[in-house]
């Protein structure tokens, strides 16, 4: 009778041990689809990552910086949720005449930036500092176009850290 008891123990830990290392595959697999479509989406709009630069000051198309720093600054408040994501697609494919698709790749490309940078605040910095950078200063209000746009569905007020941050962008973009 023990002998049987310890057989079920080894086949119950196997059975167990074979289903953790089926749920540490499926992450994996999620988890080298997710960096794929950022590859992906970065090759699209030309982004080349340069050696010993962050990120960032890599970024040649002023409207990857611009996803960046409004995603960013509605991140400030905790995690992104579907319902942001899926406005955010809506109004950069609108704002900047882009398909649906490359909505969802700025998307996609703008959350890439954000964990490069660490988070959010730092995102809204190195973001603005970029814009300001890249040529064609006419287009620096559009950041500030792009956040009000996708507020305006949020129908939530701005946090402290948000007009914080509105005020940075201000004074790095020269504007307002």
């Amino acid at each position: 009778m023990h002998i049987l008891i310890g057989l079920l123990g080894v086949v119950g830990a196997v059975i167990f041990y074979l289903y953790r290392i089926q749920r540490a595959a499926e992450g994996a697999k999620l988890l080298v689809d997710a960096s794929e479509e950022v590859r992906l989406a970065a090759r699209r709009f030309g982004f080349r990552r340069k050696a010993n630069t962050h990120p960032v000051e890599a970024i040649d198309d002023p409207e990857i910086a611009m996803a960046a720093g409004a995603l960013a600054m509605f991140q400030l408040q905790g995690p992104a949720t579907q319902d942001l994501l899926a406005r955010a697609k809506s109004v950069f494919a609108r704002h900047f005449k882009r398909s649906a698709q490359e909505g969802e790749e700025l998307v996609t490309l703008g959350q890439w930036v954000i964990g490069q940078c660490g988070g959010a605040a730092p995102a809204i910095t190195r973001a603005s500092k970029r814009i300001y950078k890249l040529p064609g200063s006419d287009r620096r209000d559009d950041l500030h176009a792009l956040i009000d746009e996708i507020a305006a569905g949020a129908q939530a007020e701005m946090s402290g850290h948000q007009r914080e941050a509105r005020h940075e962008i201000n004074t790095i973009l020269r504007t307002r």
